[in-house]
C-alpha cells in the first residue's frame, strides 16, 4: 500500500468529493476499495433494507481528500435484485439521505470484458464522470489476453487504466488517475441522473457496440440442428478489422476466398479456464477421431488450452488447414491422447443456395 495511503487522514467534511466504485459482481471493486481506505471504512445497512453499505475516506498523493462507496455489485442498471436496485438509485440519485457521487470508478473483470462491457455502456449513457480500471490483468496476460487500453479509452472517452487489486499498491494508478481529473471541482452540485436512457438503447445496439470495442464483428447465420430440424438464429463472431474488407463477399457468396483455417467438427465453450466440448458434427473430423461431449481439451499439439482464444489461435496458427494434431484430453477423470486429422473447414461448410 502506498505511503499517501498509510498516512493519518483527518475526517474529511461532507463536502469531499464523493466518488463510488461500481461493477459487476466479482470483478475485483472491494479489493481496491480496501487498497483506498484501509481501516477508514464504515460499513452498514442502506436505511429500509439489508443490502450491505461501505463508505470510505482517503487522501490522494495530491493532498485531495475523497469519500467513497463501494457500490453493491451490478450487471445492470436495469435492476432485477435488490443490490442492483440501490446502486442504480445512488448513482441516478434518487436514493433518499445518499448523496450522488461526483465521479464513478467502474471496474471491470480483464479476463471477462464481453459481460462486465454492457455495464460500461450503461453508465456511458448517463454522461456522468468516469474511470475504467481494467482490473485482473495479472490473469489476462496468463490467459494471453491484450487489451489495447488507449484505444479503448478512445473509443469510450474516459481514461482507461490497469490494476491487480489484490496485490500491493494496486491502487496506485487510480490514485494517480484521481489527481489529473478535476472532479473536485464537482463536489456539492445536486445531479439526478437520466437513468430512462438505458431502457431506450435496443439491447442489439448495446451487443453491436460490445463487439466493436472488443475488435469483433456479428453477422446473424444459421445454426442447423439436424434434417428435418428448424434452423435457428446464431451469431459468427470475426474480429472487427477482418470482416470489414470481406463483408461484401460473405454476404454475397457466404464464404471468403481469403480464409482458409483447420476445421475439428466441434463447437466448445470456456467455463473457469476450462475449454469443454459442448458438441460434436455429425461425419466430422472430431467424431470420427472419438471425441465426445463434456470432454475438456488441454492441450493441443502440446501447447496448453485454457480459453477459446487460445484454442483456436493454436489450431489455426499451427499449419495447414489439412493436417494431424495431437489432443490431450480429460474424459471423467482420465487423460486421453487423441489424434485428429483436421480439414479446410471450407470444404466442411454447407454453402448457400445459388452459389
Amino acid at each position: 500500500m502506498s505511503d499517501a495511503a498509510l498516512a493519518p487522514v483527518p475526517t474529511p467534511s461532507l463536502t469531499a468529493p464523493l466518488i463510488a466504485l461500481v461493477g459487476n459482481p466479482n470483478c475485483g471493486k472491494t479489493a481496491l476499495f480496501n487498497r483506498l481506505t484501509g481501516a477508514r471504512q464504515k460499513v452498514g445497512n442502506y436505511a429500509g433494507v439489508t443490502v450491505e453499505r461501505k463508505e470510505g475516506q482517503f487522501v490522494s498523493p495530491a493532498g485531495q481528500h475523497w469519500r467513497v462507496l463501494d457500490l453493491p455489485g451490478a450487471y445492470s442498471l436495469l435492476p432485477t435484485t435488490p443490490d442492483e436496485t440501490i446502486t442504480r438509485d445512488v448513482i441516478a440519485g434518487t436514493r433518499a439521505g445518499e448523496a450522488s457521487p461526483v465521479g464513478l470508478v467502474c471496474v471491470v473483470d480483464a479476463t471477462n470484458l464481453r459481460l462486465n462491457l454492457r455495464m460500461v455502456l450503461e453508465l456511458q449513457s448517463l454522461e456522468v464522470p468516469m474511470v475504467l480500471v481494467i482490473n485482473m490483468m495479472d490473469l489476462a496476460r496468463k490467459r494471453g489476453i491484450h487489451i489495447d487500453m488507449a484505444r479503448l479509452a478512445s473509443e469510450l472517452g474516459v481514461p482507461v487504466i490497469e490494476a491487480v487489486a489484490v496485490k500491493a499498491g494496486g491502487e496506485q494508478a487510480l490514485l494517480a488517475q484521481l489527481d489529473r481529473l478535476d472532479w473536485t471541482q464537482l463536489s456539492g452540485q445536486p445531479t439526478t441522473r437520466p437513468i430512462e436512457r438505458i431502457a431506450a438503447i435496443p439491447v442489439e445496439t448495446t451487443h453491436q457496440r460490445v463487439g466493436e470495442l472488443l475488435g469483433v464483428g456479428s453477422l446473424v447465420v444459421s445454426d442447423a440442428l439436424g434434417p428435418d430440424q428448424p434452423a435457428l438464429a446464431g451469431n459468427m463472431f470475426v474480429p472487427i478489422d477482418l470482416l470489414k474488407p470481406i463483408l461484401d463477399e460473405l454476404l454475397a457468396q457466404g464464404r471468403s476466398a481469403q480464409s482458409k483455417r483447420a476445421w475439428m467438427g466441434v463447437n466448445c465453450i470456456e467455463l473457469a479456464g476450462e475449454v469443454r466440448v459442448l458438441r460434436v458434427s455429425r461425419a466430422g473430423p472430431a467424431e470420427a477421431a472419438g471425441l465426445k461431449p463434456g470432454d475438456q481439451i488441454v492441450r493441443i499439439d502440446g501447447q496448453t488450452v485454457d480459453s477459446l482464444q487460445t484454442l483456436w489461435h493454436r489450431l489455426w496458427g499451427g499449419g495447414a488447414p489439412e493436417r494431424d494434431v495431437a489432443l490431450d484430453i480429460l474424459r471423467d477423470g482420465r487423460s486421453l491422447r487423441v489424434p485428429l486429422h483436421t480439414v479446410d473447414r471450407q470444404s466442411a461448410i454447407k454453402q448457400p443456395e445459388g452459389t
